[in-house]
């Protein structure tokens, strides 16, 4: 059983804007994956009433086999924002589905997102151009990579996102640099990358379609989209157990108890 957190979104009350700092942690029990970690000096800005924060990609699989948590620890600029606990038991929570829970916080409430998903694995993806018309200068790329299940579709993650004025910088055959790397996917269902990219220089298309990589328990998977330009997108598959980092913790946890 593993957890996916979606989108964290705020909403600052009477406030129209300001600087989101603090933590928002996912309390997998025998170890915390932070999902958002500002200091004041990085503060996220939001400009609007409503806002979603920049979650990072989990170092660590997101359990859900033990009672879990999210836990919100959030200021907007020198206030408190929100400083509040979503829980859930895995014998009674909905699974395979989309949930949502708010919390009030002192100054602001803030929305959660999530599915707790029965028999996922995780699938580390990574995308990259392989070929281009422009072969061996830097390409200044934008548009978006959208990373989701295809029977939950409305559970999206832009992996990748970027306006024509806030453009990134590729060499071909560099990885294109993804916001998310690590991703859960349940058994029966697909994970879909869905890739549309523009050349930032002349504003034409540069890639655009989809692959659907079905679950397995293991193994490499490769993908190409694209004609004369080509977009690889490499997904492999791992039980949680499998995945260093998670097998070390779990595996030091056991001895120590």
């Amino acid at each position: 059983m593993l957890v996916e957190v979606y989108d964290v979104t705020v909403d600052l009350s009477g406030k129209t804007g300001g600087n989101i700092h603090g933590k928002v942690s996912l309390d997998c029990m025998i170890y915390q994956i932070d999902l958002f970690n500002r200091d004041k000096e990085s503060a996220h800005v939001i400009q609007e009433k409503l806002g979603s924060l920049p979650l990072d990609s989990p170092d660590l699989a997101p359990l859900g086999y033990d009672p879990g948590a999210i836990i919100f620890n959030l200021k907007i600029d020198d206030e408190e924002l929100c400083k509040e606990v979503i829980t859930w038991n895995p014998d009674y929570v909905r699974t395979n589905e989309w949930l949502e829970k708010e919390v009030q916080g002192r100054n602001g409430s803030v929305l959660v997102t999530y599915a707790v998903m029965l028999e996922a694995c995780l699938a580390e993806v990574d995308v990259k151009l392989i070929q281009c018309v422009q072969q061996t200068t830097p390409l200044r790329i934008h548009g978006d990579i959208v990373v989701y299940i295809n029977d939950m579709t409305y559970l999206r993650y832009f992996a990748f996102s970027k306006k024509s004025d806030n453009c990134t910088i590729i060499k071909p055959l560099d990885p294109i640099p993804l916001s998310r790397s690590l991703f859960t996917c349940r058994l029966g269902s697909h994970l879909v990358v869905k890739v549309d990219l523009c050349n930032s220089d002349t504003s034409e298309s540069l890639v655009c379609g989809a692959l659907l990589f079905p679950l397995e328990y293991y193994g490499e998977f490769v993908g190409t989209l694209g004609d004369q330009n080509k977009i690889q997108v490499k997904v492999n598959w791992l039980f949680h157990t499998k995945h260093p980092k998670t097998a070390e913790i779990i595996n030091y946890y056991s001895y120590i108890k």
